[in-house]
Formats: C-alpha cells, sequence, structure tokens
C-alpha cells in the first residue's frame, strides 16, 4: 500500500487548454505525480499532458466517490483541442461538450498554497479542486443556446488539505 497526498482536479468544458507557468512533471493517463518535485510557492503550476476527457457527459466530483466510477473515453492531450482527438476513429466535432479529469499526487512537502495558471479560453469551464468550484468562465451547456463564452484568464489559489488517502497497488 502507497501513501499519498492526492488532489482531484475536474474541469467541466466546451473547449479546454492551458499555457505554461512552470513545468515540473507531465501529466501521464489523467495524473500529474509531484512526489518527487520540490514545489516553490512562487510558481504557478502548470497542467500540460494527457488528461482523462469524458465526451458529451458533464460529470462533477461526486461523480468520482463511489463505484462504480465513470470510464473516460481517452486521454486528450492539453493544451490543445478536442477535435485533434479521436474516439472510434473519428475526429471529435468542434461543438460539443465534455469533461476533462486529472488527479495530482503532491509530495510530502508542499506548499501551504498551490497556484494553477487558467489561461484566456475560447470557451466556458467549470473548475473543481477536491470538490469545490474554485474558478468557472462563461456558462458550459450542452448546445451553442445553452453555453456562454466567457474570456477571463486568472491564477487559482488552492490551500490543499492536510490529509493523505491510500492508494492500493497491485
Amino acid at each position: 500500500m502507497i501513501i499519498i497526498r492526492k488532489l482531484s482536479f475536474f474541469f467541466l468544458a466546451a473547449l479546454l487548454f492551458l499555457s505554461n507557468a512552470r513545468s515540473y512533471a507531465q501529466v501521464h493517463d489523467g495524473i500529474l505525480n509531484l512526489r518527487q518535485e520540490v514545489i516553490d510557492e512562487s510558481w504557478a503550476i502548470t497542467l500540460n499532458g494527457n488528461w482523462e476527457f469524458y465526451w458529451k457527459r458533464y460529470l462533477y466530483p461526486e461523480d468520482f466517490k463511489t463505484p462504480p466510477l465513470p470510464e473516460y473515453d481517452l486521454t486528450g492531450a492539453v493544451p490543445g483541442y478536442w477535435t485533434d482527438y479521436k474516439l472510434n476513429n473519428k475526429h471529435l466535432a468542434g461543438q460539443g461538450h465534455g469533461t476533462y479529469r486529472l488527479t495530482i499526487r503532491l509530495p510530502e512537502q508542499y506548499p501551504k498554497i498551490l497556484s494553477f495558471k487558467i489561461p484566456v479560453f475560447d470557451a466556458s469551464y467549470r473548475l473543481y479542486l477536491n470538490g469545490s468550484l474554485m474558478a468557472g468562465n462563461g456558462k458550459p451547456g450542452i448546445s451553442e443556446g445553452t453555453s456562454q463564452v466567457g474570456y477571463l484568464p486568472e491564477i487559482v489559489r488552492f490551500v490543499p488539505p492536510d490529509r493523505t488517502e491510500q492508494e492500493q497497488s497491485g
């Protein structure tokens, strides 16, 4: 059994891409493993890499609290556009909606405050950290009529809980 510190990161988005802030480890298969990194409070953490992606599904943190957990459709490159992703050998449409999900594994010693740089988007999103809504832009919806685009870059500051979660390896 491995003891880890972990954050759950959710984006409900109509499109998603993040710009460079500070490069640490890359995201692989929806996990950003920072356990071997020395995190400095003065930098915003980039979230580049392959995130879990759930096409045409808006999922919320509570959807991942109890089994059965939703299965992702693919891992998608962030930054990037989902029109570059393929599902069943077909590129995804430009219009649509979906959920990006990321788990961040923190080192034992990490700053009291973590910062994440969120750039200007061509769409709308909601950002949840450990189940709490932390940021948003516009209004995500399932159609053009129910969505509203927003253009608000920001840096989200987050105070991680002082706890560990157990993960079984095997």
